[in-house]
């Protein structure tokens, strides 16, 4: 209402319950693992329809068996396609959808490892890796963390390739230089070379 008019406007405003007690849980898996969704109805009768990512009539697309309020679906064999939201509605009550979300990651590898290196003392190193995604990466020579705040050594990482750059000295002789990169779901991988 409009203080000095007196004009009114109105609506109608309806609530619709939810037909699910809970949203499905959030997954995060690697390509090629199943992964399988549940979601609890209020009414037992409910057919529940699921989408993966927008798609679902994918044959690797699984609906279980119903249990009670208990509606399950699984996917298998995960592709990166399938990342996204996993959506499902009771079937005539398409308003009101319960989702999560679900990660699909590829398994972190090394796709150019390093090369050994032979030189003289004073000349400059370079060891380059390169990963097929990005990913942190830590140092070491022979088994010893390499500090960021040593001056000897500079790093770099572009995108999936890095580097470790210094001069040598008569302490690097024999030395193992590894590199050690972590990823999603706490996947770790290494290379190493002989110096």
């Amino acid at each position: 209402k409009l203080v000095k008019s007196g004009n009114t406007t109105s609506c109608n405003v309806m609530v619709e319950d939810s037909p699910f007690q809970c949203d499905p849980m959030h997954k995060s898996i690697f390509v090629g693992e199943s992964a399988e969704f549940e979601v609890m109805v209020k009414d037992a009768a409910s057919k529940v329809l699921w989408s993966v990512n927008g798609k679902s009539d994918d044959s690797r697309y699984e609906p279980l068996a119903a249990s009670g309020f208990t509606r399950k679906f699984k996917v298998n064999n995960a592709t990166l396609e399938d990342a996204g939201p996993i959506i499902c509605v009771v079937e005539g009550r398409e308003t009101k959808p319960a989702s999560c979300n679900f990660n699909v990651y590829e398994h972190l590898v090394v796709t150019k490892p390093p090369q050994n290196w032979s030189g003289k003392e004073k000349e400059e190193c370079t060891i380059t890796i390169e990963t097929n995604k990005e990913a942190s990466v830590a140092w070491y020579s022979n088994r010893k963390a390499l500090s960021p705040d040593d001056s000897k050594y500079t790093y770099a990482s572009q995108g999936c390739i890095h580097t470790l750059s210094f001069k040598c000295d008569k302490d690097d002789d024999g030395a193992n230089i590894e590199a050690t990169f972590g990823a999603e779901l706490d996947e770790y991988v290494s290379a190493s070379c002989n110096l």
